[in-house]
């Protein structure tokens, strides 16, 4: 069976973190991949709190 994947870019991952059921994303992927690029192009904390956050 394949596993479903997602590469999620910056505006998604910004405006994905303000959205009440985000954790709902992790239920529909098997991996979200998170380049080093997209972190690096975030200025706010809430998504980069949310990211690191997301092992716990």
């Amino acid at each position: 069976m394949q596993s479903i994947r997602a590469i999620m870019d910056t505006s998604f991952l910004i405006d994905w973190t303000k959205y009440d059921k985000r954790d709902l994303l992790f239920s529909c992927y098997e991996i979200v991949f998170i380049t080093e690029s997209v972190l690096n192009e975030i200025r706010t904390e809430v998504p980069l709190i949310w990211v690191s956050n997301l092992d716990e």
